[in-house]
């Protein structure tokens, strides 16, 4: 899954899980590489060096990856490859191949043999920075020099700016460059509501205005039954404090998919609003659905400042119970040994 967001973390230290930055469905390239929606290995092309001859083991691997049996594909691919080692949609449908099976650094290597081939083959340059984004800890000098490289001899690639983008941002280093690079993915593909949403989720980050015009588009644009997307969206509606926007995009949301993620995110929406009542009546049905631990914290603590520290002790302990390694069990653990002491009277509540 691409890297591409900031991680934001909740009041007490808790991540919200959206599923994550879904990978972008269209990489802003023609053809579209398979791991990205086709369900076979595309032809890459590129100005620069003339598309080798047809191929019977390129066309035999093809059909093998679509049917699935990646050991033949492999074969075939590789095949192509001792006949024309310059072959570069061969060397590229080896790493789809590989990458298909997880063997990334595999995957890794056939793309930079396909870049050496064809320096401009955006689509193998796409694929390569994805898995410098994806890796642990993210490869981001590596995505730089690569996306740099390859744009300033395919300047019309959408998806190279958007990584470049990501990777800048993620540095911390180049504020300005990397909100170029924003927009230059936006202007070329104003249609991928991926770049819409990590640009949003930037300028949150940031706290700079003009999230919410990209989070209308990637809300009209992103497919409709992409629902962690969608999450993500809405998510981004409350960190840019458009809490009218989150509470109706998680109407309709909740309407398809009823989760305590989801119920928990509009009710800090409707805090926003200060509608109350009808954010701690999402809390506990968030919370009475047990799918999201961070629910029991947020109810808990909406039960603590009503004063109703013996069922906000419940809460915090059925979060404890269910996420102990929790990178937030710690401040949990604080607020539920100060519900304690407000419910033995040893502390004033407010």
């Amino acid at each position: 899954m691409r890297l591409a967001l900031p991680a934001f973390a909740l009041a007490f230290v808790l991540p919200v899980a959206c599923g994550g930055a879904p990978k972008p469905a269209d990489t802003g390239t023609d053809p579209q590489s398979a791991l990205a929606g086709s369900s076979a290995p595309p032809p890459p092309s590129g100005p620069s060096v003339p598309e080798p001859p047809p191929s019977a083991e390129v066309d035999q691997g093809m059909k093998a990856f679509e049917s699935g049996d990646l050991v033949t594909a492999q074969k075939s691919f590789e095949a192509a490859i001792a006949k024309n080692p310059k072959n570069y949609i061969a060397i590229f449908n080896l790493g789809q191949t590989h990458e298909k099976a997880g063997r990334k650094a595999e995957a890794e290597n056939a793309y930079k043999r396909a870049l050496d081939v064809k320096p401009d083959l955006v689509e193998a340059a796409v694929q390569l920075a994805a898995l410098y984004l994806d890796a642990a800890p993210p490869r981001l000098d590596d995505t730089i020099a690569l996306c740099r490289g390859v744009i300033a001899r395919s300047p019309q690639a959408p998806a190279l700016h958007n990584d470049l983008a990501i990777a800048l941002a993620s540095k911390g280093v180049d504020q300005d460059t990397a909100i170029q690079e924003f927009t230059t993915a936006v202007s070329q593909n104003p249609k991928e509501p991926m770049f819409h949403l990590s640009f949003a989720q930037w300028l949150n980050a940031w706290k700079i205005k003009g999230a919410v015009p990209h989070l209308d588009a990637a809300r009209e644009l992103a497919p409709k039954d992409d629902i962690a997307m969608l999450a993500s969206i809405g998510h981004e509606y409350r960190m840019a404090a458009a809490f009218t926007e989150c509470v109706a995009h998680y109407d309709k949301l909740i309407a398809k998919k009823e989760t305590g993620e989801f119920l928990t995110e509009r009710a800090l929406c409707k805090r926003g609003l200060k509608q109350d009542d009808a954010a701690l009546a999402d809390l506990k049905q968030a919370a009475s659905k047990n799918d999201y631990p961070a629910a029991h914290v947020y109810y808990g603590l909406r039960l603590q400042a009503n004063k109703k520290y013996k069922e906000a002790i419940a809460e915090y302990e059925a979060f404890l119970k269910s996420s102990p390694d929790s990178p937030g069990a710690k401040d949990v653990q604080a607020h539920l040994q100060e519900a304690k002491d407000l419910l033995a009277g040893k502390k004033k509540g407010p």
